[in-house]
């Protein structure tokens, strides 16, 4: 399965459809990422996956020092343009999660699935890097889609955006887990709305995400000097070992 590396141009190649404000994933995700970082009196955080910004503008907008850094230099570059129109001081970086090294932290998060672009031993080399960016006893807050999750994937959410040029894009996509390698199949198109009101399909885009048990996230973070503290729903709640379509893990630095 590909590695993050290796999705970069494709990354920088859609940069152009994506939004630097909160989506309704965002809406659901943030809070419930800040609730943990209050809990566990977290006040400096490191988003290690942090796309066009949309947990760091969030949570630097709630009192939190905030440093973003992510693989694709084509969404960075859209969060820089957003934090200089808000006349916001944010340092946002390039880098790979599995390898750059920023300071000490009290908190390390990777949200939106983005550890799922790893393989395996990708991740477990992304945590062993989180750890060393968090300062002793910090925690590290990730999600990740649920591979015992009994339903079909529906990750069609909050799709349409719009462009700089005034092209309305829409992403068609359909989700398949392999229950005994926990791979993640997406395959997908983008329908786009030109000013003029041509419709072009841009496509066929297809690629593969790893995806993970609560068990299997907790004996990787054991192994690579983590305690999980909590699983959750994405929301907070209780985790539903077939129900919850993502695992929101918090474990701290041992």
């Amino acid at each position: 399965m590909a590695m993050i590396t290796d999705r970069t141009p494709m990354y920088d190649r859609n940069a152009k459809y994506d939004r630097p404000e909160e989506s309704d994933w965002h809406k659901i995700a943030n809070p419930s990422v800040e609730r943990f970082l209050k809990k566990h009196n977290a006040k400096t955080v490191l988003d290690l996956a942090c796309g066009t910004g949309g947990q760091v503008f969030w949570l630097a907008k709630h009192g939190y020092n905030v440093v973003g850094a992510d693989i694709s230099k084509g969404r960075i570059r859209c969060a820089r343009i957003k934090a200089k129109r808000e006349t916001m001081e944010i340092t946002f970086l390039n880098g790979d999660m599995r390898t750059i090294k920023v300071g000490k932290f009290d908190a390390v998060i990777t949200m939106y699935n983005a550890v799922g672009h790893l393989t395996k031993a990708g991740f477990e080399k992304a945590m062993r890097n989180v750890r060393d960016n968090l300062n002793q006893g910090g925690i590290y807050i990730f999600d990740i889609i649920n591979s015992n999750l009994e339903n079909e994937l529906d990750l069609d959410v909050d799709n349409t955006k719009k462009r700089a040029d005034g092209a309305m894009a829409h992403k068609i996509q359909t989700c398949r887990i392999n229950r005994k390698t926990g791979v993640l199949t997406i395959n997908g198109a983008v329908c786009l709305w030109k000013v003029n009101g041509d419709l072009t399909v841009e496509g066929p885009i297809r690629w593969t995400m790893q995806v993970y048990n609560a068990k299997q996230l907790k004996d990787m973070l054991s192994r690579n000097g983590f305690r999980v503290i909590g699983q959750y729903s994405l929301d907070g709640s209780r985790l539903l070992d077939r129900r919850s379509t993502e695992i929101l893990t918090v474990a701290r630095k041992i």
